[in-house]
């Protein structure tokens, strides 16, 4: 009893290229890689796989359907002919290809198993993709003969318009002149200002900067002095603790004396008075002799141990009497 079965598969194309490319002898040959007679036309006769398969368009329905009578020389006389719908879809990754082969002898079962995934799905997937990196390149060296072409053109074009571009810069300066000179008329009011303006009024003297220049010099000579001197009396300095001791004993004893020196200052001398009468010439009377010098004072009598009676002090009454 005949039966039926369904396939489905994606193809690398569209609808329109899978349906152009199974009714047209040439392509459905180098798609199968096998000699093939196909058609267009409805009722028209069909063969493929050099005369294994033949049979007739049943309907034809551009870019979405192909309805074809098909039967192999494997089919008796008895049975009749195969059913073969190919239906077609455009999806965004190809064209959704949907198989449906009915009437088929039952015995005959290769064809649902592999027959078609071996014979037609494969070998039509590998002919799309070759055919889609084929159209990528050609269209790419179609897009470079185009962009070599036009280039000699935009070059004769500008090439032509050069004079009139020259002619019309000269006679009309362009923006990017006129921004120059409305920028250099600020830079020539600027610097007459700064020529008109007092020498003393400017930012800086040349005596400022001379001055600047002989303080940063001294500073720098001081720097050097000041170096040069800390190395010298490093240099100076003994290597062992014993010789600097015995270097600082005598620096120390004389930095004490110079404080106790200091601590009590010399008695200033008290200066001698010349009197106004003595005439030139005239010899200076002597000198009084300091107190140390003079005579002793004679030494009172010891009073005894019973003392004298005092008379009655002047002024009393008891005086007066008397």
């Amino acid at each position: 009893m005949p039966y039926e079965f369904t396939l489905t598969t994606l193809m690398p194309a569209s609808a329109q290229e899978v349906y152009e490319a199974w009714l047209d002898s040439l392509s459905h040959s180098e798609m199968t890689g096998s000699p093939a007679r196909m058609s267009g036309e409805v009722d028209a006769e069909i063969s493929a796989w050099d005369g294994y398969i033949s049979g007739r368009n049943l309907q034809l329905v551009p870019h979405q359907r192909i309805v074809q009578s098909w039967r192999t020389t494997k089919f008796g006389d008895a049975h009749e002919d195969s059913i073969v719908t190919v239906s077609l879809e455009d999806t965004d990754d190809g064209a959704l290809l949907t198989l449906v082969h009915s009437n088929v002898p039952d015995e005959q079962t290769s064809y649902q198993e592999s027959g078609w995934e071996r014979s037609y799905f494969v070998p039509m997937k590998t002919y799309f993709a070759e055919r889609g990196h084929a159209a990528d390149a050609s269209v790419g060296e179609a897009a470079a003969m185009a962009e070599m072409m036009k280039a000699p053109a935009s070059r004769a074009r500008r090439a032509k318009r050069a004079p009139a571009k020259a002619k019309a810069r000269a006679s009309n300066p362009s923006a990017k002149a006129r921004g120059k000179a409305a920028t250099a008329k600020p830079r020539a009011v600027k610097a007459k200002a700064a020529a008109a303006r007092p020498k003393s009024v400017g930012p800086k003297s040349t005596k400022a900067k001379s001055t600047k220049a002989r303080g940063t010099k001294a500073k720098s000579a001081r720097a050097k002095s000041a170096t040069a001197t800390g190395a010298k009396a490093k240099r100076a300095q003994p290597k062992t603790a014993k010789a600097r001791a015995a270097q600082a004993k005598p620096v120390k004893a004389r930095a004490v004396k110079a404080r106790a020196t200091k601590a009590t200052p010399p008695k200033a001398k008290a200066p001698v008075a010349r009197p106004k009468s003595l005439a030139r010439g005239a010899k200076a009377p002597a000198r009084a002799k300091p107190k140390s010098a003079r005579a002793a004072p004679k030494a009172k009598a010891k009073p005894t141990g019973r003392a004298k009676p005092r008379g009655p002090a002047k002024g009393t009454a008891r005086g007066r009497s008397r």
